[in-house]
């Protein structure tokens, strides 16, 4: 490994960050740090990035509890008792260390919020962490690397500036990567899908004003960057007339919570969801269908399907919107493409389990969006700010970055287990042990099954077949009582 890693290395080596009062001290300095440097974080962020006073205010305090609730989170009377477990005969099936190393690269999106949620829960499991921050001219990257330096001992972290190739990373470190893999990609590593697409379906059973209200706040708030905003809308064409009205009635309750202020820089007042390529675009196959537009953000109805929009990542203050005349029809078309990062559904609760279970998404949220009130200035979890989770792993709601993603497991095992004991006996004595025809007996037997309804026993398919027949049966059963009656008239007529 190059030198400017040795010391990170050196500590990672002797296990000093196994030790739970110095990872304790570590993040009670971090937190402190956020405390007292609260304000002049929150307004860097709303000056730098353009976003409101409360979005920024959201990121912070998403930041903050985050290192609070991990530093809860540690007990050291129950570390403790682990750490003795096997001295007192007691058998360890969850035991765990940490990995050692993890390398954060983070994105350039909510960056403070980025960095801190990782970083945090790497120091709370044990690790070392690098963390990549750019030497450029942003004031949010230049504050975030000033306080960790002066929060965090430098045996434990080390910022750098430019990327490190995976060569120069030792085995089994951790790299979390938010803007997607560069290249090959380890097993340990955890990516974000930063390109993969979001959708929301709406169906005719859904309370339309309450999923306009959510999906428009999701959607505009933090100037549409979110990996989690909607980039597609699939609504059932029997209601999408009254959707559009309750989404541009919302618009026009939020747009005055989207101005950045004043003394937001130039370079981050908001943009126009749609602009001259994009107007072309749409131009070219359809007639665009304008809901409502201004400089904090565009909604557009799709009529045709083969846009290019409807299967591309959005990330601006742009909300597309798309008929469909079906949740069968909005599954296939959700289907399309790669797995979805999230899928919102709006409905009745069956026809929200029938979309969870069809259509392919990381996580999938019924009649809600986590965090997604605009201008929620409390830190309840929400997918709004932040890297998209990291794929191949259960998305939660308490943490981005669960703890558990930078350990490895480590079991440990005092007692033998009675099964384990009579393969042992048996092996070494050769003999017939009684216990075996036991065990033989017992694994021949499988538990009796309660038999299922004739209903449940029934596929999607087979209910077909049968409703088929009974509608087929029901005709020539009435075709054949028609012509008895017809007949049996005729013979008493001669």
């Amino acid at each position: 490994m190059t030198s400017p890693f040795s010391r990170v290395r050196a500590t990672a080596t002797d296990g000093r960050m196994r030790n739970v009062y110095w990872r304790q001290d570590q993040l009670q300095k971090l937190h402190a740090a956020l405390v007292d440097h609260g304000c002049e974080i929150q307004d860097v962020i709303r000056q730098e990035s353009g976003n409101t006073i409360a979005e920024a205010r959201v990121e912070y305090l998403l930041a903050l509890s985050s290192v609070k609730e991990l530093y809860s989170s540690l007990d050291p009377k129950k570390e403790l008792r682990d750490e003795y477990n096997t001295a007192n005969d007691i058998d360890i099936p969850n035991g765990w260390q940490p990995a050692g190393l993890v390398y954060v690269e983070p994105t350039s999106y909510t960056v403070f919020y980025s960095v801190l949620s990782p970083l945090a829960a790497a120091i709370a499991s044990g690790n070392c962490v690098i963390v990549k921050l750019p030497d450029d001219l942003r004031e949010t990257t230049k504050l975030l690397r000033k306080l960790l330096l002066q929060a965090l001992d430098s045996d434990i972290l080390n910022v750098i500036q430019t990327d490190v190739p995976a060569s120069d990373l030792p085995t089994g470190v951790i790299r979390v990567l938010q803007s997607g893999s560069p290249g090959q990609a380890k097993p340990a590593d955890l990516i974000s899908p930063s390109t993969a697409r979001t959708i929301a379906v709406v169906d005719r059973t859904a309370n339309l004003d309450n999923a306009a209200k959510a999906l428009v706040a999701a959607r505009f708030a933090f100037r549409g960057k979110s990996p989690y905003a909607p980039d597609i809308v699939l609504v059932n064409d029997f209601v999408i007339e009254r959707f559009l009205a309750a989404v541009t009635q919302h618009w026009i309750h939020i747009r005055s919570q989207l101005n950045p202020g004043p003394d937001a820089q130039k370079n981050s007042q908001p943009k126009p969801g749609w602009d001259a390529g994009l107007l072309a675009e749409l131009q070219k196959y359809e007639e665009p269908n304008l809901i409502c537009s201004d400089s904090r953000g565009t909604v557009i109805e799709l009529k045709r399907r083969h846009s290019s929009l409807i299967t591309r990542k959005v990330s601006r203050p742009l909300l597309l919107v798309h008929a469909v005349s079906s949740l069968d029809d909005a599954i296939d078309l959700a289907n399309s493409n790669d797995t979805l990062l999230a899928a919102y559904h709006f409905a009745d609760n069956p026809s929200c389990k029938y979309l969870g279970q069809f259509i392919n998404s990381e996580v999938a949220f019924a009649n809600h969006i986590p965090g997604g009130i605009l201008g929620d200035p409390s830190p309840s979890p929400s997918l709004g700010v932040g890297p998209a989770a990291p794929v191949g792993h259960a998305v939660t709601m308490n943490f981005r970055y669960n703890p558990s993603l930078f350990t490895v497991p480590r079991p440990r095992y005092v007692n033998c287990q009675a099964q384990s004991a009579l393969i042992g006996s048996t092996i070494l004595e050769q003999q017939n042990h009684p216990e075996l025809a036991k065990w033989e007996a017992d694994a021949r037997s499988l538990p009796i099954d309660t038999k299922r309804s004739t209903g449940e026993m029934l596929g999607f398919f087979e209910q077909g077949i049968v409703t088929g027949a009974s509608v087929l049966f029901t005709v020539i059963f009435a075709g054949v009582g028609i012509a008895v009656y017809h007949g049996t008239q005729l013979w008493r007529m001669r």
